[in-house]
């Protein structure tokens, strides 16, 4: 049975180390066939601007920080470090999959089997929480930049108005989720939804302060990741005032979470994006995907590069309950 678990270990490994160098290699090709986006990188660290990509990356590590923070209040009692060692996990597969559905799954390989649905618990609430924080600071940040061009393009308005209604249910519901309950006994889901009942009572237990709590750390990290962002705008030099980024930001993080973009396509569908907002401000497109590329460098491969590491020191068939 040991040598057993040894090969399966060893296998779920070399999976997932497969699947990082897949999209490595994807965004690595898609980054070199851009014409002339590798020099403009070289160029900007030439330029004299260091200090502003040197300040998001001593960012980096405090985003990741208050997402442990976050995972923490709501999972429980656990060392700081493991929670730490547990989002860098989580990385590391969000990084392959879909809408970073695999989160869910990383987090689960460095706790004790019995409490892996405390971990599920708390990864989806951290999660609701920091889109209803990227909802509602999109939304605003939309509505303003429309306004600032003196009109609002045909596809912000269903985005805008969808946005707006998900907002408004989402933090009902995040307050008050024994809605759910009359919703799926009115519509008969209960055998359906009978294996997730052990979840959703976990989750009717979390005090609402804490939920509070999530919320504001969800805020906080949005708003460090917005510093980031526009760190990397002085960094190219971009000369767009920081309201007006600000707007663009917001409206590009809320575009690009109501997406489920597949690992391989990531770069080019967020340069898409971006093409799009920052197309309305006359910003050159080679600059554009190079803010694309370097953000998601520093701020998604590194870590999740580090949290491979620690599922290489994981024993991943005993974390998931399947034997020792």
């Amino acid at each position: 049975m040991v040598s057993r678990s040894k090969y399966i270990n060893l296998l779920i490994k070399l999976l997932i180390a497969g699947f990082l160098l897949f999209v490595l290699y994807n965004q690595l090709k898609e980054y070199n066939g851009q014409s002339g986006l590798k020099e403009e990188i070289i160029d900007r660290f030439a330029s004299g601007n260091i200090l502003w990509l040197v300040g998001f990356v001593i960012l980096m590590p405090l985003n990741w920080v208050l997402e442990a923070k976050k995972w923490k209040s709501v999972f429980g009692a656990i060392p700081f470090t493991q929670a730490f060692k547990t989002i860098l996990a989580g990385i590391s597969l969000a990084i392959i999959t879909p809408n970073r559905v695999g989160e869910y799954g990383g987090r689960l390989l460095t706790i004790p089997p019995e409490k892996n649905w405390k971990s599920i618990v708390a990864t989806l609430v951290g999660s609701v929480g920091q889109n209803l924080a990227t909802i509602f600071f999109g939304i605003t940040g939309l509505i303003f930049l429309s306004k600032r061009f003196n009109y609002v393009d045909v596809s912000f308005i269903p985005i805008i108005f969808t946005a707006a209604l998900f907002f408004f249910l989402g933090l009902y519901v995040y307050f008050n989720i024994d809605v759910l309950a009359v919703v799926v006994k009115k519509f008969g889901l209960q055998k359906y939804l009978q294996k997730f009942s052990k979840y959703f009572q976990e989750i009717r237990r979390i005090e609402k302060s804490t939920l509070l709590t999530v919320l504001i750390l969800s805020a906080l990290r949005y708003m460090l990741y917005v510093t980031q962002y526009y760190l990397v705008i002085r960094f190219f030099n971009i000369d767009v005032d920081p309201l007006a980024a600000l707007q663009g930001i917001t409206s590009i993080l809320l575009i690009q979470s109501s997406l489920p973009l597949p690992p391989f396509i990531s770069i080019l569908a967020r340069g898409e994006i971006s093409l799009l907002i920052w197309g309305l401000f006359g910003i050159n497109e080679l600059i554009i995907l190079s803010m694309t590329f370097l953000i998601w460098s520093i701020n998604l491969l590194f870590p999740a590069l580090l949290g491979y590491i620690v599922i290489l020191r994981t024993n991943i068939v005993e974390t998931l309950g399947y034997g020792k």
